[in-house]
Order: structure tokens, then C-alpha cells, then sequence
């Protein structure tokens, strides 16, 4: 083979492999997102998107979060739909808002308008055991229809799901579609990928435990043998006493639903 031909071929062959090499370090690079338009930044480079908290709005646009988005008419002034809405602000908790809002004049159904009721409460991200999505059948490239089902356990071990929908904008091939991916991240779940319920309890059971009996040696000050319960360094250690009492109130829950006889090793603090 002529000598300058087959330089040529070795710098190519290189230069391939800096290139493949390269795209495998993009691949690999991370990118944290905090709002819609760092995490559409974060997609766009193919980066593996990391959530930064806190994270205050996880829509796609001025669209909500509803219960059955095929019923929503935006043209029937002051209609009643329920709405959900997802803001996270740190890692294990996410906060739920449900509740119902109006079809408005000037943005028919928007995430915007006020609430005319709502609830709100925290989900354990560490509890998610289950996330499923659907697709509805559309014709266009540039948006799509998503229904959404995500089962957790809440604090009296109960199986709990949150139904919702959601419009998705799509760049060819890529969907940007915040609240999912961030509950892929922090569920460490797959899509239609399902936990058993009484293994996830049994794990929240033990790491409970264990964390209330490191706990207790920190913030022990003196038994109380006549109430069974011991006083705590409250003032030293505030926060570490609420989240024992926090947890404490939940052990004789789970261990039911284990089929198990109430914590004997374990005392609540005294009040």
C-alpha cells in the first residue's frame, strides 16, 4: 500500500475513534435543570438530566395537569376541571397540589388560574413503587397526549396512586417531558416497571428502624420508666427529635401490614 494513502487511513481510523470516543463522553455528561428551559437545554444536548432543587413548575406550557385530558373544553367558560400540580424541593419530597380550577376567559384551562379548592401533600420519592405512561394515538409531530399512573406508599402503608394528563411538545425524536423524566430519576424506576409493595415496606420498615435506634443515642437524655418513654435533648437536637417522633408513629403501622407484633426495642419520646 502506498505510504501516504496508508497515513492517510490511519488518521482517518483515528479521528473516528476520537469521534465515537468523544460521543460516548457527551453521553455520559450530566446537565441539572431547575426550570423548563434548562431542562429543554439539558435534552436538546443529550446530556443525562439531573434535577436541581428547588424545582417550582414542571409543566410543558401554560397547559395543566388533569384528571382526563380528552374532556377538557377550553372554549366552555367557567367549566370545572380537577388539576394537579408537582413542585419538588429536595431530592425525597414532592409536593402534590389537587384540585379543581375554571376554564378562564382569556387562557381557557391554564395551570395560571386560581384555585377554587386544593389540597396539597407529600409524596416520599423513595416510596414510588410503580410508574406507567400511555400515549393517545396522534397525527402530530409536534405535540402528544400523555396519561400518567404512579403508585406509592404513603405513611400508613397504604398503596396510594395519582392519576393525571398532560400535553407533551416533541422535537423530532426527543419528548420534553419534565415530570417524567424527573420521576424516573428519583423512583429509580423504569417505565411500567411495578415493586411489590409489602418489599418496599419491608424496606422502609428496616431502614426506619435503624434509623431511629442510631437517632435515639444522639438525642437520649434520661428514661421516664414509669410512662415507658425517655426524654430527649430537644433543645440541642430539634430537628433530629421531630423526625424521630415522625418515624416512630409510623413502626407499629408498618410492622401491621407485615403481619408483624408491635416494636418492643423502641420507646417514643415523652411529650
Amino acid at each position: 500500500m502506498n505510504k501516504g494513502i496508508y497515513k492517510q487511513l490511519i488518521v482517518i481510523l483515528f479521528l473516528g475513534f476520537l469521534s465515537t470516543y468523544a460521543g460516548e463522553i457527551k453521553a455520559e455528561e450530566s446537565c441539572n435543570y431547575s426550570t423548563r428551559k434548562e431542562y429543554k437545554r439539558c435534552k436538546k444536548e443529550g446530556a443525562n438530566s439531573i434535577p436541581k432543587y428547588p424545582i417550582e413548575n414542571f409543566h410543558a406550557d401554560a397547559s395543566p395537569m388533569v384528571e382526563n385530558i380528552s374532556s377538557v373544553n377550553n372554549s366552555a367558560i367557567g367549566e370545572i376541571y380537577e388539576v394537579f400540580e408537582f413542585k419538588a424541593y429536595e431530592k425525597d419530597k414532592l409536593q402534590v397540589s389537587s384540585g379543581t380550577k375554571s376554564v378562564g376567559f382569556m387562557y381557557g384551562l391554564s395551570w395560571r388560574n386560581n384555585w377554587i379548592n386544593k389540597t396539597t401533600f407529600d409524596i416520599n420519592t423513595q416510596r414510588i413503587i410503580s410508574l406507567k405512561k400511555y400515549d393517545l394515538p396522534s397525527r402530530s409531530k409536534a405535540f402528544l397526549f400523555r396519561k400518567y399512573n404512579l403508585k406509592y406508599i404513603d405513611n400508613y402503608g397504604e398503596v396510594k396512586s395519582i392519576k393525571f394528563d398532560q400535553i407533551l411538545f416533541k422535537n423530532k425524536n426527543t419528548v420534553f417531558d419534565m415530570i417524567g423524566d424527573y420521576l424516573l430519576y428519583v423512583s429509580n424506576l423504569k417505565w411500567g416497571e411495578e415493586i411489590s409493595a409489602e418489599s418496599k415496606i419491608e424496606k422502609i420498615l428496616k431502614e426506619n428502624e435503624k434509623f431511629l435506634n442510631i437517632t435515639k443515642g444522639l438525642i437520649f437524655e434520661s428514661n421516664n420508666l414509669p410512662s415507658k418513654c425517655f426524654i430527649a435533648k430537644d433543645s440541642k437536637y430539634p430537628e433530629l427529635s421531630a423526625r424521630y417522633r415522625e418515624l416512630y408513629g409510623t413502626i407499629n403501622t408498618f410492622r401491621a401490614k407485615l403481619d408483624l407484633p408491635p416494636s418492643t426495642d423502641l420507646k417514643p419520646i415523652c411529650n
